[in-house]
């Protein structure tokens, strides 16, 4: 978050950065404040929506600098819907166990952790 940003803006910023996309403040829902890292906690919301956007809409515009190459890289390099328990597959232990915590908040099927149902 940006200095004296209110969460709620940081979340969409972020998201209209990382993919394109402008939600609605309205789709938001505050999952609040959970521990991520030893360092560091992350301020979570979900979007509840009827219509996935198509894939192809979206688009990074902010990059990173990679710390052995030098290179100037987009934070997304990709997107792709993908199954509840896949994405669990796809990330670090720590992302992963936010994810089923925020599931589970939200009473969503299959958030029980790896191999569970779809979502």
């Amino acid at each position: 978050m940006e200095e004296g940003e209110h969460p709620v803006d940081a979340c969409l910023r972020e998201v209209r950065e990382e993919t394109g996309l402008n939600l609605d403040p309205s789709q938001l829902k505050d999952m609040g404040v959970l521990p991520y890292l030893k360092t560091k906690d992350l301020h979570l919301f979900v979007c509840r929506t009827d219509e996935l956007p198509p894939l192809d809409a979206m688009a990074c515009t902010t990059y990173f600098v990679h710390a052995r190459s030098g290179k100037r890289l987009p934070e997304v390099d990709g997107y792709r819907y993908i199954r509840f328990e896949e994405a669990e597959e796809r990330m670090t232990a720590n992302m992963a166990c936010l994810l089923r915590h925020a599931a589970s908040l939200l009473g969503l099927p299959g958030s029980g952790g790896r191999g569970g149902q779809q979502t």
